[in-house]
């Protein structure tokens, strides 16, 4: 290999030049060689190869296609997908690891939850925060592994019966919607611990419900009861119910001495 010396005006250095079967572009070995026969001060040389290294990156950049979304191992949101009502739900279903949580918040706008909701047996835990929904799909029932069940300021009108399936729930909360009944398949929630139904328009809670075996709490604070049921259930300790129409003496008719109502 051939060295050549640079011009007295720049500083002792040896720099190889690229042989004819160097990989280098015609473009550097032109830059080297101009560089080098004293054109120019040796204060541009970083700048040169700097220009020419990035010519010779951009030309050996591949571009890779477009590789799919990739599911979280546990979690996931609906803007974790391109979300299609349709199909959303059916490629949680098909996700690995199976996704157990799901959450539709302020950042998905959804109008209506389609009954492929249903496909996603997997879940454990869903969250709906400010959407406009009205209503739930019956496949919720089909949720049969769901543990929370958490909706936050959405218009949701009513409850499906097929709630009633869901016998591995604990946490029911709904919170903000216009709700003004409970459908009677409720009372089949017997691993229920805690019922959240602050500021719906409910308006009576049947007794079945409120005897669950296993409700420590329920928050009725801002719905427009008139009066309690008889009796909650025997693990009941807290009652929530600011800003309703309960009377006093319904209060006392209770039959549940260990209660602490909060009112």
């Amino acid at each position: 290999m051939t060295t050549m010396e640079p011009a007295s005006t720049a500083p002792a250095s040896r720099i190889a030049a690229p042989t004819a079967g160097s990989p280098l572009s015609p473009l550097f070995r032109s830059v080297l060689h101009w560089a080098f026969s004293g054109h120019i001060t040796w204060q541009l040389y970083a700048v040169l190869l700097g220009i020419a290294g990035y010519i010779i990156f951009r030309s050996a950049v591949v571009v890779l296609p477009n590789i799919p979304t990739l599911f979280p191992a546990e979690h996931m949101r609906v803007g974790d997908v391109t979300f299609s009502p349709a199909t959303a739900f059916i490629r949680m279903e098909q996700a690995a690891p199976p996704v157990t949580a799901l959450t539709i918040d302020t950042q998905d706008i959804v109008a209506a939850l389609p009954e492929t909701l249903g496909h996603v047996s997997s879940l454990r835990s869903l969250t709906i925060i400010n959407q406009p929904l009205d209503t739930l799909p019956e496949s919720l029932g089909r949720l049969t592994n769901l543990e929370t069940l958490a909706i936050y300021n959405s218009p949701i009108r009513a409850l499906p019966q097929s709630i009633g399936n869901l016998t591995h729930l604990k946490e029911l909360t709904l919170v903000g919607g216009n709700v003004s009944s409970l459908p009677a398949s409720m009372a089949n929630l017997t691993s229920l611990q805690t019922l959240n139904l602050a500021y719906n328009h409910i308006h009576a809670l049947p007794t079945a419900i409120a005897a669950l075996p296993n409700l420590t709490m329920v928050d009725l604070t801002g719905n427009t009861l008139q009066s309690l049921p008889a009796a909650f259930g025997p693990n009941v300790t807290a009652v929530f119910m600011g800003g309703t129409g309960v009377s006093h003496a319904s209060i006392m008719n209770l039959e549940t001495p260990t209660l602490y109502i909060y009112y």
